[in-house]
């Protein structure tokens, strides 16, 4: 049995945090947990579980590594600075719960698995010029965030952007970007009618009886 599959059957079976992390330190190591500050500057990724509910990272600086693995900085509650410009992969729930995390910048990232930026309550600011696929649950709960832009998004996941403070959302796609629910705008401004989707102006029209987007077609208006 591999760890992945260990790590599989603890999650199915028990969602407590402290299951993770000991199963976690058994495979991969302690890393120690009062680091405040962390750079390295030849590691080439960040691993999975790397610094997983660290209580006191403040700052971390990876400038060569391109990937970050799946809950690499899961609950750091006071991370509020990561700077990884090469990363072009970011695993699921790798920033979840970073409550003290205030932007998000990844000018090379391609690719991002579901939950990144769950429950960042203070993220304000993204970049993400390069990324496709905005994955389930992404911004959920991202009070801070108000506005979004996404020049080459092809898909929008459910809950998305749930409970997000998104005024927001331009999508500069030459298609109408694939809605998979409704509800990734759920409890936001848009929803309640004070928050706006922007797109090219020959797809407002398509936007407005497209799925998923038709409910929200009172919002949808054409990029100035």
């Amino acid at each position: 049995i591999t760890g992945g599959d260990i790590m599989a059957i603890i999650k199915r079976y028990a969602d407590r945090d402290w299951v993770l992390r000991a199963i976690h330190e058994s495979i991969y190591g302690i890393i120690d947990g009062s680091i405040e500050n962390i750079s390295n500057d030849k590691a080439t990724y960040v691993r999975d579980y790397a610094f997983y509910q660290h209580q006191n990272l403040t700052t971390a600086d990876f400038p060569a590594a391109t990937s970050v693995g799946n809950y690499s900085f899961y609950k750091c509650p006071v991370l509020t600075s990561v700077n990884t410009p090469s990363v072009t992969s970011i695993g699921a729930f790798s920033f979840k719960g970073c409550s003290s995390l205030t932007s998000a910048n990844y000018p090379m990232a391609t690719t991002i698995g579901q939950g990144t930026f769950d429950e960042c309550v203070a993220l304000s600011s993204m970049n993400l010029p390069l990324m496709t696929v905005i994955e389930p649950l992404t911004f959920r709960k991202c009070e801070a965030l108000t506005t979004v832009d996404l020049p080459v998004a092809t898909s929008i996941g459910t809950q998305a952007f749930y409970n997000s403070g998104i005024t927001s959302l331009t999508l500069r796609s030459d298609t109408v970007v694939a809605l998979e629910n409704e509800d990734a705008f759920y409890f936001t401004p848009i929803e309640d009618g004070t928050g706006y989707i922007y797109v090219p102006s020959d797809l407002v029209n398509s936007y407005k009886v497209a799925d998923g987007w038709s409910t929200y077609a009172n919002q949808i208006m054409a990029i100035a």
